[in-house]
């Protein structure tokens, strides 16, 4: 009895009865072997870490204090009670400013303003809606620490605590939250404040659903359109050096010319994905190796058509670069997995009927159909990328390009491919191996 009357010395046993019953410690206070008059032992000894803390909130609830600092107020509490806890909290910061640090994000989910902080820095603002909307930072931590099927659970036990209305002066003061996931796997710290519900719409689980679907439509597409292109041209080849009087030299080109571009092109473009957004490179990927793939089909030379398959697979490896990273940013971790599984079945099926369909549209409408069958399915990348996957992806720490680097690993992939095709002449055997030394 008297330590929680410590929050306020002049209160009555009703009063500090009524406030340990907010705290949900009423029921284990009753159990104790004198009840409220238990002698507590020296720092609680005697009450668990889960108890301690109740008994602090309990202390609180009866200080009715106009500024409220709440420091991982539910972090040694069990989830059942954490549930029952929140309405306790939601009536002790009703009317007041508060400040709130926990790295359990339900705790947080009413906070008018969220800041994330990262390695020490503010990385995202918003309510809990906007964030979740931004796919960055808290996203990542709200979905590491809720599975699929409990996030609906999540918010219908908040939306079990109504709000009373403000009953202090102090209604009209800001709030502040702020969440830190530095020392801790994804998780949130977070400072908060008047306690109501922000009025802005609450991601739904059928909103993270069309997402994931459509981060997996388009991921595992264009999965497919690289790996079929670079098989189903394999098949059409003898029709391209004829139609385009290529020689031999020119004709092995066809297909290094793609590999080499997109292998230059991933590193760069992973890093600048991660620093401008992953969707904004993978939509530029994806039109950049459409426009090539439609066009080459139109070439009237040698040099062209080589030179629009450079084009191509600059295209090619940048969407390849953030498809899986876009994938990983969108599933939450256990459900990863089958996210990748699709993934990578799809490169495989499209190295599997590359030659099947490449042969049928050589022999039945030209090798050029082979370019234009990419302009409906890029083009129908772009729209459900557009239309479908909301958000943005990004490493707000990378913020540096090593161009010195980049351009380091371009040049030591040319000279190691470009000389091995010159082997075994001698130039050939010194730009593979500055190649490999570069590499």
């Amino acid at each position: 009895m008297a330590n929680i009357r410590y929050g306020r010395l002049d209160a009555s046993d009703a009063e500090v009865m009524r406030a340990a019953e907010l705290a949900h410690a009423d029921g284990f206070i009753r159990r104790l072997p004198s009840g409220y008059d238990t002698i507590l032992a020296e720092r609680g000894a005697n009450l668990s870490e889960g108890q301690r803390q109740l008994v602090t909130i309990a202390r609180a609830i009866l200080a009715d204090p106009a500024i409220l600092i709440l420091d991982e107020a539910t972090s040694s509490v069990d989830t059942r009670t954490e549930l029952a806890l929140q309405q306790a909290l939601q009536q002790l910061m009703a009317g007041r400013t508060s400040f709130v640090i926990a790295h359990r994000l339900s705790t947080i989910i009413h906070a008018d303003r969220i800041v994330v902080i990262d390695q020490g820095r503010v990385v995202e603002q918003g309510t809990h809606a906007e964030l979740l909307d931004r796919q960055g930072v808290y996203h990542r931590i709200y979905h590491s620490q809720y599975r699929g099927d409990q996030i609906p659970r999540l918010q219908a036990s908040l939306t079990e605590f109504p709000l009373p209305r403000p009953s202090t002066p102090h209604e009209t003061d800001p709030k502040i939250d702020i969440t830190d996931e530095k020392h801790r796997p994804p998780s949130a710290s977070s400072l908060s404040t008047r306690n109501h519900r922000s009025e802005a719409p609450m991601s739904t689980p059928e909103k993270q659903s069309t997402l994931e679907r459509s981060a997996v439509f388009v991921s595992t597409l264009t999965s497919f359109m690289g790996p079929f292109m670079i098989s189903s041209v394999n098949v059409a080849l003898p029709a391209i050096q004829q139609d385009l009087g290529m020689n031999a030299i020119q004709l092995s080109w066809v297909a290094t010319a793609y590999l080499l571009a997109m292998a230059v092109g991933l590193v760069p473009a992973g890093k600048i994905a991660d620093i401008h957004g992953r969707k904004k490179i993978f939509s530029a990927g994806l039109l950049i190796y459409t426009a090539g793939s439609t066009i080459a089909g139109f070439a009237g030379s040698t040099a062209g058509f080589i030179a629009l398959r450079v084009f191509q697979g600059l295209g090619a490896g940048m969407f390849v670069t953030t498809g899986m990273a876009i994938l990983t940013s969108v599933f939450p971790p256990q459900k990863r997995g089958r996210a990748i599984g699709l993934y990578v079945a799809a490169v495989y099926v499209g190295l599997s009927v590359g030659p099947f369909l490449g042969g049928f549209l050589t022999e039945q409408l030209g090798w050029r159909s082979i370019f234009w069958v990419m302009l409906p399915l890029g083009a129908g990348s772009i729209l459900v990328t557009h239309m479908f996957l909301k958000g943005e992806w990004k490493d707000e720490r990378s913020h540096h390009l090593d161009i010195v680097g980049c351009l380091i690993y371009a040049v030591a992939i040319l000279a190691l491919v470009y000389g091995a095709s010159l082997l075994p002449a001698r130039t050939g055997g010194i730009l593979a191996s500055a190649g490999i030394l570069g590499w």
